[in-house]
């Protein structure tokens, strides 16, 4: 029986599943084992924290509207924030001096 690890060559065919001899014991309990641990961190993947990510595409109308609104608002915070900051600073430049 050829390793895991072993690359077929190209041309080599594998025998049909119905004429392969049945698995050894130890690697059908190796299969189950790994059955087992892909359930458990599938489930614990599961019930982590936020659901399942919704599906990616091109945005409704409301969603563009509404991305554009709030990108409009934080764009006009950034732009007082920066201001005061410059003022602030240039105070600070005042006294200094």
């Amino acid at each position: 029986m050829p390793d895991a690890v072993t690359r077929l060559t190209p041309g080599v065919r594998l025998k049909p599943r119905s004429l392969r001899s049945p698995p050894s014991p130890q690697r059908e309990r190796a299969n189950r084992g790994y059955a087992l641990r892909m359930k458990r961190l599938r489930t614990f993947l599961e019930r982590l924290p936020g659901g399942h990510r919704p599906p990616t595409g091109p945005l409704t109308t409301t969603e563009t509207t509404d991305a554009e609104e709030l990108r409009q608002e934080t764009l006009a915070k950034d732009n007082e924030r920066i201001e005061r900051e410059q003022e602030e600073a240039s105070d600070r430049r005042d006294r200094e001096v």
